[in-house]
């Protein structure tokens, strides 16, 4: 009854001597020799609830100290309520030019369509870039290297030379006949680091 109902006095032997309603069915108080203690039990407390978060926070400073300040923190940072147990700098975006360059910190990189798209401005990190020449667009950062596929690489393909064959008509006019027969008995072909002759002809000999 004092359970159901609500006790509204101080206990009397582990049981209540009020409680806050009309009693059922012609139930009365009851003798305090008949009744049995009420259980008793400890008050519980809610254990208190931690949640973990990961944030990822864009930082807009045109003052490099800012940045080498967050490298420069010691972590964990812990009070009453909040733990931050560490800060990994990603990507820091610059002025260059008429535009800007954004590069990755140690173990970050570019996937390999942002750096096709946009140009890349550093060597590669493990098959991909650690820089790009633009901001990224929709939000898009550095990404751990161990998270990126591998940007596929292509050998460098060369054209194959172009041979291109004439036949030529040539009037050689001269006096002299040991020309004429020295062009008869050069033995042919005659080939050249860019040139290859691979006969002549003499058609017509006119004496006058």
């Amino acid at each position: 009854m004092c359970s159901t109902f609500g006790d509204c006095s101080n206990l009397l032997g582990n049981t209540c001597g009020c409680i806050n309603a009309l009693p059922p069915n012609n139930t009365y108080c009851q003798p305090l020799s008949d009744l049995n203690p009420c259980p008793t039990t400890a008050p519980t407390t809610t254990p208190p609830l931690f949640r973990q978060y990961l944030l990822s926070i864009k930082l807009k400073t045109t003052t490099v100290a800012a940045v080498e300040r967050l490298r420069n923190i010691s972590y964990p940072i812990i009070s009453s309520n909040l733990h931050i147990s560490d800060v990994n700098i990603s990507t820091v975006c610059s002025p260059y030019n008429t535009s800007h360059q954004c590069r990755c910190e140690d173990q970050y990189g570019w996937p390999c369509d942002m750096c096709s798209t946009f140009g890349e401005c550093s060597n590669l990190r493990g098959n991909t870039c650690g820089c790009i020449n633009a901001l990224p667009p929709n939000n898009t950062y550095c990404q751990p290297l161990s998270d990126l596929n591998p940007c596929p690489t292509t050998a460098p393909t060369t054209a194959p030379p172009v041979f291109r064959q004439y036949l030529l008509s040539i009037e050689l006019k001269t006096t002299t006949v040991a020309a004429v027969e020295r062009l008869r008995n050069i033995s042919y072909p005659i080939i050249s680091s860019n040139l290859h002759i691979s006969d002549v002809n003499i058609s017509t000999v006119s004496n006058c």
